[in-house]
Order: structure tokens, then sequence, then C-alpha cells
């Protein structure tokens, strides 16, 4: 199973650590599972954990101050001590733990990104171009183009990926059915896959809103892979045990 996420899969879990999306990193433990994302999607994930950690100590830092005026400067004072660069060097750590593990990773730009970026912007292609047309205060009409190049850049990042290493069992995780999705995708029937846009519809990646949603339609699989990767180490404990005695 190769699965390709999108920013929206980390929304408030950086480090993929609680609920299904832990479960979803257990997975990638198995030699047959493997996560990737590309370096939009890491810079991406890097920028909202930085901005939720600047408001964060900003709000912190403002009661505290606050509290401090009521303080005896001299044996009461709270200080804020935090090393935003530091807290940020553990998001790089962290994820080249994961990928050292084996269970991510990211995908570098690919120059041949470009020339599908500046097709579509040559052609308007949709789904990541969009013309929408209103009528202006004078009820005159006018078109409205609307481009979404960074999503542009992460689907084709992942679909020259999979072509150029050959890939099959690919799976896209993004509740952005709006660009990624046909019309009737963000109705789609919850921990069932979405149809993607007719544009970039094709056979080789299955989307899914939500990594629960890919964990539920996929259970029997997933749950044979994990006692397949519980067997295989009791097998290499023994194994190590035995060569032991």
């Amino acid at each position: 199973m190769n699965i390709f996420l999108d920013s929206n899969a980390f929304y408030k879990d950086p480090f993929l650590i609680k609920g299904k999306n832990r479960i979803l990193l257990s997975l990638a433990k198995h030699d047959d599972v493997k996560i990737y994302i590309n370096d939009t999607v890491y810079e991406e994930i890097l920028r909202a954990h930085k901005n939720l950690l600047e408001k964060e100590i900003n709000i912190i830092s403002e009661s505290f101050a606050k509290i401090n005026t009521f303080l005896e400067m001299a044996k009461q004072k709270v200080e804020v001590d935090v090393d935003l660069a530091l807290v940020l060097q553990d998001f790089s750590s962290r994820f080249d733990e994961i990928q050292d593990a084996e269970q991510m990773e990211i995908i570098l730009y690919d120059s041949d990104v470009l020339e599908c970026i500046v097709e579509i912007d040559m052609y308007e292609k949709a789904p990541f171009i969009k013309k929408t047309e209103m009528k202006n205060n004078k009820d005159q009409k006018i078109t409205i183009t609307k481009k979404e190049i960074r999503d542009a850049i992460i689907w084709y990042s992942y679909q020259i990926y999979i072509k150029k290493n050959k890939l099959d069992d690919c799976y896209f995780i993004s509740n952005n059915t709006r660009e990624f999705g046909d019309d009737e995708a963000k109705k789609s029937p919850g921990e069932q896959p979405y149809n993607l846009h007719p544009e970039i519809s094709n056979n080789n990646l299955i989307a899914y809103k939500t990594v629960h949603d890919f964990l539920v339609h996929n259970d029997e699989r997933v749950k044979n892979l994990f006692m397949n990767y519980i067997q295989l180490n009791c097998l290499k404990s023994c194994l190590i045990n035995f060569m032991k005695n």
C-alpha cells in the first residue's frame, strides 16, 4: 500500500500521534506499506505548526504579563521561556526519525512537475484553474479566474512519482474535494472513497477524505497487515533468542 497524504491529513497532529493517524503510522512499519508526502506538503505542515506555536506562545505571554502586574516581582514573577527555533528543530527531527524508520518518504521537487504546471496554466485546465462568471456593480458580466497552483504541484508530483517508480496499490488522502473531487465528491458517503475530478481521474490512485475513511474501508486488509507484522516480529524475536542460546 502506497499512501500519499495532503497537508490537511496532519491537521492539529503534525507528528501523526493521535487517533487514526497513529494507527496509520504504525501500519507503515509493515514492509508493504509506505506513507508519502512531497516538499510542498512538508513545508505547509511546518508553516502551520510554526504559526500555531507562535499564536499559543503569544497568548501565554500576554496572560503572564497581565498576571505579573498583580504579583510581587521579586518573588513571584512568571516568565515564558520557549525557544521556538528548538521546538521547530524537534519537528524536523521527528520527520527525520519517521523517514529513517522507512515509514515515510518526503518526495523532492521534480522538474517534470513544472511542465505539468505550465500546461494547466497555458490551457487553463480544470480542476486547478476555475472560471466563474459574475456581474459587477454596473451589471456587466465578468469572468473571475482562480488558480490553485499549490494543489496542482501536490497532485502532479505524486502522479509523476507513481509513474517513474511504477507503483501500484496507491491511495490519496485529502479532504479537499473541491479541488480534487468531482461535483458529487463532497456529498460522497463517509468511510468510502470519493470520485476524482474527471480531468485528473485515473486508475492508479484511490482518494479518501480522511485517514479514518481509508482505514475503515480497507479494514480487513489493514487487520491482516497488522497480524502479519506481529507474527513476523514474533518469529524474528524467537530466531534471535534461539541464536543466542
